[in-house]
């Protein structure tokens, strides 16, 4: 308030991290009966929510929790900017050559720009491959049944070179570390 802004309590969200130990073994502390409340604009009481450690928070396109699992934004990416464009491309009259630059230029560089900040398990990668190809191949004209191979090669050796979600977050790590 003396900067002249206010704390949005609708935005806001907290994390309570408290560990337990037992048998030489720790783990997160749950359900437990802390709040924060803080007051809005008008001077009313506002209770900020409280997530649990492993729900996820997004902030910037990336969905991050603090226990680090990835659960929720590769959730956040499939059902929120998968499917909507999966729908989109099996039900627009595109041209195979116009739904492969509309891949490559919009749904591929929606997930590339999140992929520095996670670190998705190969499982997490491979559901989110597998939903980005589902519609895509077929309406450019390609086998879902395809090779991989095939499917992420650069064009110079006959493929598509598709995004491969795994390989390209590792890049990326590789790419934030040599030039740290």
């Amino acid at each position: 308030q003396q900067t002249g802004g206010n704390v949005r309590p609708d935005k806001c969200r907290w994390y309570l991290i408290a560990f337990q130990w037992k048998a030489g073994k720790w783990s997160y502390k749950k359900n437990m009966d802390e709040e924060i409340i803080l007051e809005d604009e008008n001077g009313r009481n506002c209770t900020i929510k409280r997530l649990e450690s492993h729900q996820g928070f997004k902030g910037l396109g990336v969905i991050t929790a603090p226990d680090g699992n990835w659960k929720d934004h590769t959730k956040y990416l499939i059902d929120e900017k998968i499917k909507p464009w999966n729908k989109s491309i099996q039900t627009s009259y595109l041209q195979r050559q116009d739904v492969y630059r509309a891949a490559f230029t919009s749904i591929f560089k929606t997930i590339d720009y999140t992929l520095p900040a996670t670190y998705m398990d190969t499982k997490q990668c491979k559901d989110i491959n597998v939903e980005l190809h589902r519609n895509f191949l077929p309406k450019i004209g390609i086998d879902v049944h395809l090779p991989l191979v095939y499917r992420y090669a650069p064009k110079k050796f006959q493929g598509l070179n598709s995004l491969n979600v795994e390989n390209k977050q590792f890049i990326e790590k590789m790419k934030m570390f040599l030039m740290h």
